[in-house]
């Protein structure tokens, strides 16, 4: 059974391609997984961080390689692109859920560090240090993110800034009242993602 990220991806190929198209790209994408790409490679992935950042960034890796073949690299990287930022939109909303101001400035030192551990721990693909979390402002730094050293690893660096979009639209978007600052991201060749999330009205 398909879960929310695989079902938003699959509406996307659906779109792009009809679903005769979609099933087409689908079986080549799972044979090439059967064969051991895209990280057949690297020793056995060991840790929910590392089966967590294989399994986000494996599926996007294969299906570029597969559409490449089909449709050509600049659509082939658009409809990757699509189908990315839908999923990373699925997989935020079911982990980190709705970042409420006001149950976050109701929250003492333990509470606040209960927050940020959880929240942390959400992301298997990255690595975080919080800089601020208060009623005003959610900030923090990623410091270190799987999903890029994978695509990269893999050949394709190309998509590296793909797994950015969905963050900056969720943040930015799909999270009400919110406004996203991130001036710079490690998919563009900086040392952090480094993130401020302020409410429109503080």
């Amino acid at each position: 059974m398909l879960g929310p990220e695989e079902r938003a991806g699959l509406r996307v190929l659906v779109d792009a391609l009809g679903w005769v198209g979609a099933l087409r790209v689908g079986v080549a994408l799972e044979w090439r997984r059967i064969r051991g790409e895209p990280f057949g490679d690297l020793p056995a992935a060991e840790g929910h961080a590392e089966v967590g950042s294989r399994a986000q960034a494996g599926p996007a890796v294969l299906l570029y390689r597969v559409l490449r073949e089909r449709v050509g690299d600049e659509r082939a990287l658009a409809i990757v692109a699509k189908a990315v930022e839908e999923g990373a939109i699925a997989f935020l909303s079911r982990s980190i859920g709705r970042l409420d101001r006001a149950e976050i400035g109701a929250l003492d030192d333990a509470g606040r560090e209960h927050f940020a551990k959880d929240r942390a721990a959400r992301f298997p693909n990255a690595t975080l240090e919080w800089r601020a979390l208060t009623a005003d402002a959610v900030s923090f730094d990623v410091t270190a993110c799987r999903l890029v050293e994978l695509v990269v690893h893999a050949g394709h660096p190309e998509l590296a800034p793909l797994f950015c979009a969905g963050d900056a639209r969720f943040f930015g978007e799909v999270e009400e009242g919110a406004v996203l600052d991130r001036p710079t991201t490690i998919a563009g060749g900086d040392p952090v993602c480094r993130f401020t999330i302020r409410w429109r009205d503080a």
